[in-house]
């Protein structure tokens, strides 16, 4: 008999992003909700799960961030759809998670692990709290500027996200030569 692993719980946002995303493309906000506060839920049990589990693997700490940044641009692109943001905070939600992933895959090339930063657990918290802050005001009170506010508070910690991982990636890529000498 299988037992259920850190991996198997991460998977599920790999189906609740883009759930949440045609759920909001549709208006169903209450159900896009539900998926994305139990999609946030899956993120925090993964993490306890694989610590406490000795499951941590090398496959998790790549496999993790991957899942996150599927679930959290699905959110991102229904916030698109319902014009609830312009397409260039997308860029900067989507962009910053695809840059990270380049400097730590580059670094990994040359041996060297980038390991998460404070900036980016502060963005996650702040993206979570952002995107099911702004669909529950919207459910519980209508159309309001407080969701559009903390998806702009969010833009700005993801920004500073970007530059303190893009200073760290340099730091370390010219330590190891990576781009030549």
């Amino acid at each position: 008999m299988h037992r259920i692993n850190s991996n198997h719980i991460t998977s599920l946002r790999l189906f609740l992003g883009p759930l949440a995303c045609i759920l909001l493309a549709n208006s169903r906000l209450e159900w896009a909700l539900i998926a994305m506060v139990v999609g946030e839920l899956t993120d925090a049990i993964d993490g306890f799960v694989a610590r406490n589990g000795r499951g941590v693997s090398e496959w998790g700490k790549l496999y993790d961030p991957l899942c996150d940044a599927i679930f959290n641009m699905s959110i991102w692109a229904g916030f698109l759809v319902l014009g609830w943001i312009p397409a260039y905070l997308l860029v900067l939600f989507v962009g910053r998670d695809i840059a990270t992933s380049y400097m730590r895959a580059g670094l990994a090339s040359r041996g060297v692990v980038m390991a998460a930063r404070i900036s980016g657990k502060v963005k996650m918290v702040a993206q979570a709290i952002a995107q099911i802050g702004a669909v529950f005001l919207h459910v519980c009170i209508g159309k309001n500027p407080f969701g559009l506010a903390l998806v702009w508070v969010a833009a700005f910690i993801t920004a500073i996200s970007l530059i303190d991982y893009g200073q760290d990636f340099l730091r370390r890529a010219r330590k190891t030569g990576l781009f030549g000498r």
